[in-house]
C-alpha cells in the first residue's frame, strides 16, 4: 500500500511540473513557427486551423476554439492552447495506464514526453510530435492480455484511425513497432496486428492524402546514402547533437534492452529497424532545416527506440534491478532541468519585442539582415510579432523579406498584413477583437 502511494505521488509530481514547465512558457510555445500560424488561423476562423487532412489536431484545440467562441483576452486564448496540449497528453497517460497490464509502459510514455525531447518541446501544436504518442498507446492495447478480443480489435483499430489522421512518420513508426511485436512471438494474433497496420499506412498513402506526405516521401534519392552524409551530412551531425543531450534517456534505452531477454533475430530486426530510420531522416532532411524541426523528426527516431522498449518491459525483470525507479526519476528530473535551461526561444521573443519598440505598426526587413536564428525558420515572423504586440493591445507586424517571396508590391498597399510569402495578397480582414493593426504602408526595420 506504501508503495502504491508513493508511485501516485511521484505521477502527480510529474505532472504538476510538467504544467508548470509548460506554462511558464506559454509565450514562446504559441508564438513560435507553425505554432503561431495555426493559432492565428484559429483566431481568424473562430475555428479549428488543420493542415494536410491531419484532423487529429482537434483532439487539443477545442479549448483554444472554445476560448475564441467566448471571445476571452488573447493571453486568455494562449493559455488555452497550452492547456489543450497538455490534456491530451495527460489522455494518453491515462489511456495507457488504464488500458495496459503492464505498469512500466506508463512510465515509458513519461521518459517519451521529455527525456528524448527538446527543441521540439516548443513545437507544441504539430499532429507528427502529439500523434506519436498513439504509438505508445497502441503497444499499451496490443500487450493487454485481459480485455476481450473484439474490444482489443476495436481500440487498435480506433488507435490506427487517429494515426491516420497524423503524419505519415506516425504510421509508419507504428508498423515498424507492431512488426518487432510479431518477430518477439510470431503467431496468428500479432500477424493480425501487422496487417491492420498495414491497411492503415495504405489508407494514408493513398486515400486519406493531401499530396504532403506522399510528395516529401517520393522525393527518396538513394544517391544521398553515402558514408559521408550518413556521418557528416546536416541531420548527421545534428542527430549526433541530439544524442549527446540525450544520452540518460538513451543509456536507460540500453539498461532495458540488456537485462530482457530476447531471441537473435529480434536483435537484427531492431538493428535494422533502427539504421533504416536514420538512414531515411538522413535523406527526408538532406537539405537541413532549423533545429525544432530537426529534433521534431528525431523524435520519431526515438519514439520507435521507445516502443520496442515498451514491447520488452516487464514488471518481474524491472523489480529484480531495484536502481531502475530510481534511475527513471532521475533521467526525468534532469530533462525537466535540461528544458527549463533552454532559452534561446525565450531570447527570439526578447528580439521581436525590442525590433517591435520602433513607432511603426508595420515594418520590414531583408532577411539577410535579420539574427542567424531566424534564417531558417524566418516566414512566421509576420504572425509572431502580431500575436506579441497584440497581447500588449497596440498590434504590430513584421516582415523578413527573401528573394523566394518578392514583396516588393505588396508593400506599398497599407491595407494588407503580409503574413506567410504564400499568402501574399491575401485580403482578409483581421479579426477585429484580438487584431488593431493600424492601416499604413509597411516602413523599413531599423536593425
Amino acid at each position: 500500500m506504501f508503495a502504491i502511494r508513493k508511485e501516485k505521488t511521484a505521477i502527480f509530481i510529474f505532472w504538476l511540473i510538467y504544467a508548470a514547465l509548460s506554462f511558464y512558457f506559454w509565450k514562446e510555445r504559441n508564438t513560435y513557427a507553425d505554432n503561431s500560424y495555426y493559432l492565428f488561423n484559429m483566431l481568424q476562423k473562430e475555428n479549428f486551423s488543420f493542415e494536410h487532412l491531419r484532423f487529429i489536431a482537434a483532439a487539443w484545440q477545442w479549448p483554444t476554439v472554445l476560448a475564441v467562441k467566448l471571445q476571452l483576452p488573447l493571453k486568455a486564448v494562449m493559455l488555452s492552447a497550452v492547456a489543450g496540449v497538455y490534456l491530451w497528453h495527460l489522455l494518453l497517460f491515462i489511456a495507457i495506464r488504464v488500458l495496459s497490464t503492464e505498469k512500466w509502459l506508463s512510465y515509458i510514455f513519461l521518459l517519451f514526453l521529455i527525456a528524448t525531447i527538446h527543441d521540439a518541446f516548443y513545437y507544441m501544436q504539430t499532429e507528427l510530435l502529439n500523434g506519436c504518442g498513439l504509438v505508445l498507446l497502441l503497444v499499451a492495447v496490443v500487450r493487454n492480455v485481459t480485455i476481450s478480443r473484439p474490444l482489443q480489435y476495436g481500440s487498435i483499430a480506433l488507435i490506427l484511425c487517429l494515426l491516420i489522421c497524423t503524419h505519415l512518420f506516425a504510421l509508419l513508426i507504428a508498423l515498424m513497432a507492431m512488426g518487432i511485436y510479431f518477430l518477439l512471438q510470431p503467431d496468428k494474433q500479432r500477424f493480425i496486428y501487422v496487417l491492420m497496420t498495414i491497411i492503415a499506412l495504405a489508407l494514408k498513402m493513398w486515400v486519406v492524402k493531401d499530396g504532403y506526405d506522399n510528395n516529401s516521401m517520393q522525393v527518396f534519392d538513394y544517391r544521398v546514402i553515402t558514408l559521408r552524409n550518413l556521418h557528416s551530412s546536416f541531420y548527421a551531425k545534428a542527430f549526433q547533437h541530439y544524442c549527446r543531450l540525450y544520452w540518460p534517456a538513451i543509456a536507460f534505452m540500453w539498461i532495458v534492452w540488456w537485462i530482457h531477454p530476447k531471441k537473435w533475430w529480434v536483435t537484427v530486426a531492431v538493428v535494422a529497424g533502427v539504421a533504416g530510420l536514420y538512414v531515411l531522416l538522413v535523406v527526408y532532411l538532406r537539405n537541413g532545416s532549423f533545429p525544432t524541426y530537426i529534433d521534431l523528426y528525431t523524435v520519431t527516431f526515438f519514439t520507435f527506440c521507445w516502443a520496442v522498449v515498451g514491447l520488452l518491459v516487464t514488471s518481474d525483470v524491472m523489480n529484480r534491478h531495484r536502481f531502475m525507479p530510481l534511475l527513471l526519476v532521475m533521467i526525468l528530473l534532469q530533462s525537466f532541468v535540461r528544458l527549463f535551461s533552454e532559452d534561446s526561444y525565450t531570447k527570439r521573443v526578447g528580439w521581436l519585442d525590442n525590433s517591435m519598440q520602433q513607432p511603426f505598426s508595420k515594418m520590414y526587413l531583408p532577411l539577410e539582415s535579420a539574427p542567424a536564428g531566424f534564417q531558417m525558420d524566418s516566414w512566421s515572423v509576420p504572425y509572431e510579432t502580431l500575436l506579441l504586440s497584440s497581447l500588449k493591445g497596440e498590434s504590430k507586424t513584421i516582415l523578413l523579406t527573401e528573394p523566394k517571396y518578392p514583396a516588393a508590391d505588396f508593400l506599398q498597399d497599407s491595407t494588407l498584413f503580409l503574413g506567410a510569402g504564400w499568402r501574399f495578397g491575401d485580403t482578409t480582414t483581421l479579426h477585429p477583437a484580438y487584431f488593431r493593426l493600424a492601416p499604413f504602408r509597411y516602413q523599413p526595420l531599423q536593425p
